[in-house]
């Protein structure tokens, strides 16, 4: 609802003035951050791919089963690739709400997103203005935030990475993120692909195209060797198989270097 964002102070409210992408996310995962040109954006994303908010959701609950999983391995410590707003249901929320100490530091290469995030932040998060790919500036500004770089980091990727066109790039962050993060780290990720048989992607790549937001669907042996990058014979699997939505997931343990 808009009660939940700032009314008042024309600096804080000036970014109010456009859509937000992260906005946008929140509406469609449920969430109540969000303005009527946020809404009215979301419901053109809604025009060319109806799944949308379904498939947002599927992210979102993919991404918090994979904290739980980290942090039952023993992570306490998360690096938040595309964080977006730290708002209800984020990796964030989830984390301040797990009972154990933790810290998070979420990266965005949206300008307005990072500052509107570090105005919203809680204590356990801080926050980078990056892009994901510049993996050796994140790593660089992620350990200036205070993660320890020397002990395991739980990465994710969660529905970002198709906003990355070029695969190769891709493979070198992750060999980058890898080679940064302690043996005991874990990925995970989730991807658009084009692997439904009831949910058309096309419309949608030709919207993004046209806002000039090209994104890029990645089939399962392409993903396999930009994962392999971090893990060796990475598994793909459909995200929500039974929900028939376009989208892989994959949670990857970093191992020890092999010589």
């Amino acid at each position: 609802m808009d009660d939940d964002l700032p009314q008042s102070d024309t600096s804080a409210t000036h970014h109010l003035q456009f859509p937000s992408p992260a906005r946008i996310y929140d509406y469609l995962a449920g969430g109540s951050f969000h303005t009527p040109l946020d809404r009215l954006e979301a419901l053109r994303i809604e025009n060319v791919l109806p799944c949308a908010p379904a498939l947002t959701r599927a992210h979102r609950r993919f991404l918090l089963t994979s904290i739980q999983t980290m942090l039952d391995a023993g992570i306490e410590q998360f690096l938040d690739l595309g964080a977006g707003l730290p708002t209800a249901g984020s990796a964030t929320d989830f984390l301040a709400r797990c009972g154990r100490t933790v810290r998070i530091v979420g990266v965005d290469n949206e300008a307005a997103t990072t500052a509107e995030a570090r105005r919203l932040a809680p204590a356990h998060l801080q926050v980078v203005h990056a892009d994901l790919v510049a993996a050796d500036i994140v790593l660089r500004e992620a350990s200036a935030a205070g993660l320890d770089l020397a002990r395991p980091v739980g990465l994710l990727a969660v529905d970002v990475l198709h906003a990355v066109t070029k695969p190769q790039a891709l493979a070198t962050a992750l060999g980058i993120y890898r080679s940064g993060c302690a043996e005991g780290s874990m990925l995970a990720v989730s991807v658009l692909s084009d692997i439904s048989a009831t949910h058309d992607l096309q419309p949608f790549l030709e919207f993004r195209l046209a806002e000039g937001q090209a994104v890029r669907p990645y089939a399962a042996d392409v993903l396999r060797e930009i994962l392999g990058a971090w893990a060796p014979a990475a598994t793909v699997t459909a995200l929500e198989e039974e929900a028939d939505l376009p989208a892989f997931e994959s949670v990857l343990a970093r191992g020890a270097e092999t010589t």
